[in-house]
């Protein structure tokens, strides 16, 4: 059978016996292939194709009349370039321009809360998680991010859930489609001053 996206689907089997009366056997197969829907314009590797290989073996063994044995063995290899995994297919390459996971290193981030950053001055610590005195307070123990924004260096930390609001981060408007790289952990010294209203400026 042939089809739109060069659709192509193939089947097939051959069964008989091997010995007579004794042993008979049965193999079907399956191929089917088609080409992507989704174009993509970078790789030239079309998006939601697939390639759906099957291979079936069964034999039956009849030694007398009152037993009969049945065996099936069965290969199957798929393979699809999946578009919706990622939304967009190709366009989405990684999250937030290639920042990988700053716990994990991977290019997909499973360790953070929420997604987003909240631009920070790293003269001036927050007390605690919670404190947003000083919104732009640097939070002890959250991963810096140093980013580069029209040549102009900004720093920022990854948003609490339940703290910091998106309206209230600078960063999360202007920063999120640049390149980064993590800074040092900021210092946990319990002796840190507290937050100063004063110190940063926006």
């Amino acid at each position: 059978m042939i089809g739109s996206y060069a659709t192509r689907e193939l089947f097939g089997f051959l069964t008989g016996p091997i010995i007579d009366n004794l042993l008979s056997a049965r193999l079907t197969v399956v191929d089917r292939d088609r080409d992507g829907s989704v174009d993509d314009i970078t790789s030239g590797v079309d998006q939601d194709g697939y390639g759906d290989q099957n291979i079936a073996l069964a034999l039956r063994f009849t030694p007398t009349d009152d037993i009969e044995i049945n065996l099936r063995g069965n290969d199957r290899e798929f393979s699809r370039v999946i578009s919706s995994a990622q939304g967009a297919g190709a366009l989405v390459v990684s999250e937030f321009s290639g920042v990988r996971d700053e716990i994990t290193g991977g290019q997909r981030n499973t360790s953070a809360r929420v997604f987003g950053f909240r631009e920070i001055d790293p003269t001036v610590p927050c007390r605690d998680q919670m404190d947003r005195r000083n919104p732009m307070c640097q939070v002890r123990g959250l991963h810096t991010f140093e980013f580069n924004l029209n040549g102009n260096t900004k720093l920022a930390q990854r948003v609490v859930p339940g703290i910091d609001a998106v309206s209230n981060g600078t960063a999360v408007r202007t920063l999120r489609s640049v390149t980064t790289r993590p800074l040092p952990i900021a210092p946990t010294s319990a002796t840190a001053p507290a937050c100063r209203a004063s110190t940063a400026t926006t």
